[in-house]
């Protein structure tokens, strides 16, 4: 009986979940420049959630495979990657700190993260100022849950950043290049 209860709540909590509109987030934990770990609640269930930033992509904070592909793709050490994507994750924070955050949950990812758009409390999209800062790039594919005019602006975002060299644009503009899919 006790199972039962526990997977009715469970279901409540997701059902509701996907119908919620921007939930506020609570405890925020900054994995890297494009994922959080958030607490979230519906009002009757709070949830730890993993969160990928939708639409966009920063260099690796952790030594990763990717990190090492990406530094091989890119022609520089994985350090000088590991580098970049500290001060990728360092943006992220400095955007989020101090502030009421709220998610607006798009899907599910293949890693079973919430794929999602952070917003805070003025209205400010996080996801376009991550790539407007400099410090993220357009992620290589269209997602289906983004419209075409956030696919825009965040294109627009990045055209922006890559032109007047901000954030990690001005500390390596060939890294940025090749990650944002400019170049090698």
């Amino acid at each position: 009986m006790k199972k039962i209860l526990v997977i009715l709540c469970i279901l409540l909590w997701i059902v509701s979940y996907c119908w919620a509109g921007k939930l506020k987030c609570m405890d925020i934990h900054i994995v890297d420049g494009d994922t959080v770990k958030v607490m979230v609640s519906n009002g009757t269930i709070t949830q730890q959630v993993k969160v990928r930033l939708a639409g966009i992509d920063t260099p690796e904070k952790y030594y990763t495979a990717k990190l090492y592909k990406d530094a091989k793709r890119c022609h520089i050490p994985p350090k000088q990657m590991h580098e970049l994507g500290l001060l990728a994750t360092c943006e992220l924070h400095e955007l989020l700190y101090g502030h009421d955050v709220y998610l607006d949950r798009l899907d599910i990812g293949k890693y079973r993260r919430v794929i999602g758009i952070l917003y805070v409390k003025n209205g400010t999209n996080i996801n376009y100022e991550m790539v407007k800062s400099g410090y993220a790039c357009v992620y290589r594919y269209k997602l289906p849950n983004l419209t075409d005019d956030q696919w825009k602006v965040l294109q627009s975002c990045q055209e922006y950043a890559r032109l007047n060299k901000k954030g990690l644009w001005d500390v390596d503009y060939d890294a940025m290049s090749c990650l944002c899919g400019y170049s090698k």
